[in-house]
């Protein structure tokens, strides 16, 4: 008799991207099911769970070895990463979201071990699971071309927004307080994400160099890691370092505050997504949500999530690029009062509450 319905490997729950996703998803399920997280304790707490104490790092040996040893006996195994333990589990079933196969998309930009490892465990995934949540039909594609997953096997639960914490009005003296922390220009196009290749953070910032000439009160600020990622782009870093305009009018927040990002949302006069690959690409629902322009490429899933609500570009030509943002700071009063008309009704229809109503859906049909 299995002891919880449900077991999550919930070490990721601060991270990025799959961090937030478990955020948004988690209470909901906790408060369904008989539920143990494995991860750490203190960060699990908020959550009304069992906690199974588990530290190895993502992608050890340790994680390896240990792994399939700290699940308990469950109906269902939960991972929210395709890093699906490859000895026998005892757990009936087994669910996997896999937001993206960007390794194996971009498989000739990985070292060798990385090579090995990304084809071995997305395939060893898509086996062992006898269901795979994916959160665009464009990743449902990618999953279904890549590995040998069958379409059937493939759910889509698009991810939520929280329409309210990003179009929240913040009172002056919160203003003055977060303008200072982030020392924030008056007037500026905003990237907010990690500092990878695959983001095109490089293309970008090779893009507005002609912009930044032309308006010398306009500035380029990134909130997000700059260091400390394995696929890291330390081309971005060079390029500002050897410009002395990039230099001057570039600034990275580095880490931003959760309860702040709104208002740097709210306050940029553009919000910018140059990715080349995205598995879905939450910072531009929430730009639309903080009634921010919003321009993006034209890969991968962001037509699919932005649909009207944004102003499309080729990632690849930093001419279209530089035209797109001069196009968009340069919008009538019209133009961009509907386009942002757009954008919220777009942004509004994405929820994390469906969310997570689809996920305990498709969970039932294990646990019940």
């Amino acid at each position: 008799m299995e002891k919880y319905e449900i077991a999550v490997d919930a070490r990721m729950i601060n991270a990025s991207g799959i961090g937030t996703y478990l955020q948004n998803i988690l209470p909901a399920i906790c408060s369904t099911y008989n539920t143990v997280l494995l991860g750490d304790r203190k960060e699990l707490q908020p959550y009304k769970a069992d906690v199974i104490e588990f530290s190895a790092p993502i992608y050890s040996i340790k994680e390896l070895a240990t792994l399939p040893f700290k699940i308990p006996a469950c109906k269902v195994f939960w991972s929210p990463h395709f890093n699906v333990p490859i000895i026998a589990l005892p757990a009936k079933h087994v669910v996997t979201t896999i937001h993206d196969v960007f390794h194996l998309a971009f498989f000739n930009t990985l070292n060798s071990k990385q090579k090995v490892y990304a084809k071995f465990f997305y395939n060893h995934a898509a086996k062992q699971s006898d269901a795979i949540i994916t959160v665009s039909n464009f990743s449902k594609q990618e999953i279904s071309k890549y590995t040998s997953a069958k379409a059937e096997q493939i759910k889509v639960i698009y991810n939520g927004v929280h329409q309210n914490t990003f179009a929240r009005a913040f009172s002056a003296t919160e203003a003055e307080e977060i303008n200072r922390k982030y020392a924030l220009p008056q007037r500026y196009i905003l990237f907010v994400g990690n500092v990878k290749p695959h983001k095109n953070l490089i293309t970008l910032i090779e893009a507005l160099d002609a912009v930044l000439k032309k308006d010398e009160n306009l500035f380029l600020v990134i909130v997000g890691k700059k260091d400390g990622f394995i696929t890291g782009d330390h081309q971005v870093g060079k390029l500002i370092e050897d410009s002395q305009l990039l230099k001057e009018r570039t600034q990275f927040t580095g880490f931003a505050e959760q309860e702040d990002l709104p208002f740097i949302y709210q306050r940029a006069s553009l919000f910018v997504m140059p990715s080349l690959y995205e598995g879905f690409g939450l910072p531009p629902l929430e730009a639309m949500s903080a009634n921010t322009l919003t321009a993006v490429s034209d890969q991968a899933s962001l037509p699919e999530v932005c649909k009207n609500g944004a102003l499309y570009f080729n990632p690849y030509d930093k001419k279209a690029i530089r035209h797109v943002i001069e196009k968009a700071l340069n919008l009538t009063t019209e133009e961009e009062t509907e386009l942002k008309r757009k954008a919220s009704e777009v942004s509004q229809s994405y929820s994390w509450e469906k969310a997570r109503q689809e996920h305990i859906k498709l969970f039932n049909e294990y646990i019940l």
